[in-house]
C-alpha cells in the first residue's frame, strides 16, 4: 500500500483536541473575582468522570448492538467480545471509585469556598448519570427519589414475674376460679414467681369446705 505524502501531518495535540479539553475549565469563582484554589480540581475530576462515562457507554452501546443480532452462538467470538468489553467497564468504574481519594484531598472548607456559587447544580440528573442506569435495565421515566423506610416497631415488653398476674385454679369442690382463688372463700395461696425455687404448690383450702 503506497504511502500518502501529501496528507497534512498529524500532531498529538490536534489528534486529541488538548485546546478545547485544556481550555474547558472555567471556574465560577473566577468569573465573578472571587476565586477558590480547589475548584479547579473540582471541574478537573467532574469532567474526568464524564469522559469515562462516555467510554462506558460507548462500550456497552456496542454490547447491545452484538445482541441486537438475529443469532448468537455461544461459542462465536462475538460473545468473547461482550465479555471483553464489559470487564473493561468494570475496569473503568474501579477508576471512578479510586478518583475519590483525590476528591478527598479537598477539605469541607476549602469546598466551601465555592459552593454557593453552584447552587443549585447537581450531578444526579446529568444525562450520562440517567443513560449508565436506562443502559442495564427498562428506561427511568421520572426521577428517582430516595425511598422513605417504615421505622421498625419497637420490641415488644417482656413478661417478667413482677408484671405478669397468674389465675390460680378451682378448688377441688367447685369449677370457680378467679384471680384470687376460690370466690366463696376467699382468696388461696398464690404461686410463686420464677424468682422462686422449687415446685409451686397447689392452693391450699381446708378439705371439708365445699362451694
Amino acid at each position: 500500500m503506497p504511502l500518502n505524502f501529501n496528507r497534512s501531518a498529524m500532531h498529538y495535540s490536534d489528534y486529541l483536541q488538548l485546546d478545547k479539553i485544556l481550555n474547558a475549565q472555567e471556574p465560577e469563582g473566577e468569573r465573578l473575582g472571587e476565586p477558590a484554589h480547589d475548584e479547579m480540581l473540582f471541574i478537573v475530576i467532574h469532567q474526568a468522570y464524564e469522559l469515562w462515562f462516555h467510554q462506558s457507554l460507548y462500550e456497552v452501546d456496542s454490547v447491545i448492538g452484538i445482541f441486537g443480532r438475529p443469532t448468537l452462538n455461544d461459542n462465536s467470538p462475538e460473545l468473547q467480545t461482550i465479555v471483553h468489553r464489559l470487564s473493561r467497564c468494570a475496569t473503568i468504574l474501579k477508576v471512578l471509585v479510586h478518583q475519590i481519594d483525590i476528591m478527598e484531598t479537598m477539605t469541607p472548607m476549602d469546598f466551601l469556598d465555592f459552593r454557593d456559587k453552584l447552587r443549585p447544580a447537581s450531578g444526579f440528573p446529568e444525562r450520562p448519570v440517567q443513560a449508565a442506569g436506562s443502559k442495564a435495565g427498562p428506561e427511568i421515566r421520572t426521577p428517582l427519589r430516595p425511598a422513605v423506610l417504615p421505622l421498625p416497631a419497637a420490641p415488644a415488653e417482656k413478661s417478667t414475674g413482677s408484671n405478669r398476674r397468674r389465675r390460680n385454679p378451682p378448688c377441688s369442690s367447685c369449677s370457680t376460679a378467679g384471680s384470687n382463688g376460690c370466690l366463696r372463700y376467699g382468696p388461696a395461696q398464690r404461686r410463686p414467681t420464677r424468682a422462686g425455687r422449687g415446685r409451686a404448690p397447689e392452693p391450699q383450702i381446708h378439705p371439708k369446705t365445699r362451694c
